[in-house]
C-alpha cells in the first residue's frame, strides 16, 4: 500500500518590520500568488489530503487556507500545529508515525530549513532548498505511518512556484 506525504514550505512573506515578531510576518503580493498557484498544481495533481497540518505562524495559516481553498479541503479541518513553527526532523517524524493509519495522503505545512532537512532525512535524497511555496510529494511503500522512517520513502514529486 502507498502512502504520501507532501511536505510544503509557506510561500514567500514580508521581512520583518521594527519590533514585528517573526511569527507574525505575512505573505507578500507574490507569496499570495504562489499559494494559489501551488493549491491549484495539488488540486490537478489530485494529491487530495486526508489530513492537513500547518503551522500557526501567519505567513503558513495564510499559505494553508489559500491551499484549501483550491483543493476545496474544509478550512476548519486544518490541523494548526504551534510546534511546526520551530520543529526537528525528529519531532516531525514522531507526529508521522502516529497518524492515523487509513489516511492514505497527509500534508504538512512548515518552515525552512527543518521542512527541507526531514524531506532529505526520509527519502535519502539531496533535494536542496524547498523554496517559498514550495512542495516535495514523498512516496512511502508502508500499511501504517509508525513504519516511517529515515530513508524509507521515495521522493515522487517537487514542484516550485513559477513551474
Amino acid at each position: 500500500m502507498t502512502k504520501k506525504l507532501l511536505l510544503i514550505r509557506h510561500a514567500q512573506a514580508l521581512e520583518s518590520t521594527f519590533g514585528q515578531k517573526d511569527f507574525d510576518r505575512t505573505l507578500t503580493n507574490q507569496g499570495i500568488i504562489d499559494a494559489s498557484h501551488l493549491g491549484a498544481f495539488i488540486f490537478k495533481s489530485n494529491l487530495y489530503p486526508d489530513a492537513f497540518y500547518s503551522s500557526m505562524a501567519e505567513r503558513a495559516k495564510i499559505t494553508a487556507n489559500s491551499i484549501a481553498d483550491k483543493i476545496n479541503f474544509d478550512i476548519n479541518k486544518i490541523k494548526w500545529e504551534k510546534n511546526l513553527y520551530e520543529t526537528s526532523p525528529r519531532a516531525m517524524l514522531n507526529s508521522v508515525n502516529e497518524f492515523e493509519k487509513l489516511w492514505e495522503i497527509v500534508a504538512i505545512l512548515g518552515h525552512n530549513p527543518v521542512i527541507t532537512y526531514f524531506a532529505e532525512y526520509l527519502t535519502g535524497e539531496l533535494i536542496g532548498s524547498i523554496k517559498p511555496a514550495g512542495l516535495v510529494v514523498i512516496a512511502f511503500d508502508i500499511k501504517t505511518w509508525s513504519e516511517v522512517t529515515g530513508g524509507t520513502g521515495r521522493l515522487e514529486s517537487k514542484f516550485q512556484p513559477k513551474q
